[in-house]
């Protein structure tokens, strides 16, 4: 039955709020312009997931910084990467990978560090977000090709590619 009891831990007992949602688990700071932009704009749902789960492990530590596996992030591979991608190259987070860790060293995941982006800036990666899945295409673009475009839009590539020898 879906109404069985679960012991979600409470974590905030001195400074709960009484919403059951918000005191489980504690709370985490998604900015509510993301939620407009996304109403807004109707970007692709792997690009906000993975957008909620980078955000999570970095500025909801609250150091702007912080690890994140790949395989936390609940989305297909294919699309996960791009759009991990697409934020790196946009400016909006730098990645250090990580290393493979093998079997008698901890696996942790690769570090990312947020850059603090505009609004302006966000509204118009959301805005782009949703305007590239419509080029013919999209899906099967190679991750690095999926980026450029996301660096060229923000003025991080020149806006032409160059013609290869």
């Amino acid at each position: 039955m879906f109404t069985e009891s679960v012991n979600h831990p409470t974590y905030l007992k001195t400074k709960a709020t009484g919403n059951h949602a918000l005191d489980a688990y504690a709370y985490g700071p998604w900015p509510h312009l993301f939620t407009r932009l996304a109403c807004t704009y109707k970007p692709p749902a792997e690009m906000l997931l993975t957008l909620l789960y980078l955000w999570d492990r970095t500025v909801g530590t609250g150091n702007d910084c912080g690890d994140c596996a790949l395989s936390q992030i609940p989305v297909h591979h294919r699309h996960r990467n791009k759009w991990l991608a697409a934020f790196i190259a946009a400016g909006f987070f730098e990645c250090v990978k990580t290393k493979p860790g093998g079997k008698s060293k901890k696996q942790e995941g690769s570090f990312y560090v947020y850059k603090n982006p505009s609004s302006n800036q966000w509204d118009a990666f959301f805005r782009a977000a949703s305007v590239v899945v419509h080029y013919k295409g999209w899906d099967t673009a190679p991750t690095e090709r999926f980026a450029e475009m996301f660096a060229r839009a923000f003025g991080r590539l020149p806006t032409h590619r160059p013609l290869e020898p």
